[in-house]
């Protein structure tokens, strides 16, 4: 994109021609750099759930939530910056190991993980229906680091446990990464902002399938490329 930019003469400051050339060191994909250090910190991890008891794990679970989930969420406690940052990486990597481990979602029915979901949702969209305009507290409502929306997505990843659906997502799973690469890039994040005010939620899907085929074509390019120097 970057290079794109440079051809059709857009010219970029010397600061955002480093984030660019350096994206995870100027952290201008916050999801990519903190997984990577997720990624470094996962042996670790890996190792403290498997030595603690689950009673060990399920206190530190509950003191994590504490700080990074009600703290972090009313006065950013550990610099939970709304659920934008490592420490929350962390308590989620642990919670989705915790639950594997000892299969907790086995444990619940489907039918409770729909009620649930359900009236997660609605209140949280009923809040942000009470409290449209406040920017403060509309921040936190969305925010990942608010209760209900972590309870929301750990509700999601369970109800896609439970239930099979016979369709291969292999296909278009794999240019996952790079939507998110394309559509969260800060150049075009921008305007695609514009676009959003513009259109509303019919250009979501629009988005998606032209960052489908444009990671198509990067995919394409790259293999054709890294082919030719193994040649070489």
């Amino acid at each position: 994109i970057f290079i794109v930019a440079m051809i059709v003469g857009m010219r970029f400051s010397t600061s955002h021609t480093l984030g660019y050339l350096m994206p995870i060191t100027f952290n201008n994909w916050w999801f990519l750099s903190d997984y990577i250090v997720l990624m470094m910190l996962a042996p670790m991890l890996n190792q403290f759930t498997e030595v603690y008891s689950i009673k060990i794990q399920r206190c530190i679970l509950l003191f994590l939530f504490s700080i990074l989930y009600i703290g972090g969420l009313l006065i950013d406690t550990c610099s939970a910056n709304l659920g934008y940052s490592i420490p929350c990486f962390v308590f989620l990597y642990i919670l989705g190991r915790h639950t594997h481990q000892y299969n907790v979602l086995s444990t619940i029915p489907v039918s409770w993980t729909v009620c649930a979901l359900f009236v997660i949702t609605m209140l949280n969209a009923l809040l942000a229906y009470n409290f449209q305009g406040e920017c403060y507290v509309m921040q936190r409502i969305f925010a990942y680091n608010n209760p209900l929306v972590m309870l929301d997505a750990v509700l999601l990843y369970m109800l896609f446990y439970k239930i099979r659906i016979n369709i291969d997502f292999r296909n278009v799973s794999k240019y996952a990464f790079g939507i998110y690469l394309f559509h969260d890039n800060s150049f075009v994040r921008e305007n695609l902002v514009d676009w959003y005010n513009i259109m509303g939620g019919a250009i979501v899907p629009v988005i998606y399938v032209c960052c489908i085929m444009l990671e198509a074509v990067r995919q394409y390019i790259v293999t054709k490329l890294s082919n030719k120097l193994i040649k070489i």
